[in-house]
């Protein structure tokens, strides 16, 4: 019962380092150069892209993405029933959401997509997995409890 409990925190832990891992590895290319997805804040910044609307927004303020991460992987482990789950689903959100705007980017001669972009998604697909299925077990365990001892 024990180990059924602590594997869907397992899983979302792993897939959290996965995210932040693929957040450093390399997103784009550009020329020779390989660039992670916070280097690509300062590129679009220096090129002049996105400089205002929800992407903007968005890229701007990446740098939180694993904060929201590793806040919600140790709610989840402490069992914090609301921000737990609530920070892990918002940080997988977000880290899919950028990720999948820079893989689905058109690739162009100067600029490559790069690995970097799909391990993020798939390690935030991997910590939702494990913060729904986390969430569900622990529902399932309080509606179990015999009356008076919840």
């Amino acid at each position: 019962m024990i180990v059924r409990r602590e594997a869907p925190r397992a899983a979302l832990t792993a897939g959290a380092a996965a995210t932040i891992i693929g957040s450093l590895c390399p997103w784009v290319a550009s020329g020779s150069v390989d660039r992670s997805s916070y280097e690509i804040i300062d590129l679009v910044d220096r090129l002049g892209f996105a400089e205002t609307g929800p992407f903007g927004i968005a890229l701007r303020a990446w740098p939180l993405m694993p904060l929201l991460i590793v806040a919600g992987t140790v709610a989840m482990w402490w069992r914090r029933r609301v921000i737990g789950p609530a920070l892990s689903v918002t940080g997988g959100l977000y880290a899919i959401g950028v990720a999948l705007a820079v893989q689905l980017a058109p690739s162009t001669g100067l600029l490559r997509i790069r690995i970097g972009p799909m391990i993020t998604i798939a390690g935030a697909a991997v910590l939702l997995a494990g913060t729904l299925v986390a969430l569900v077990l622990a529902t399932r365990a309080r509606q179990d409890q015999p009356a008076g001892l919840g």
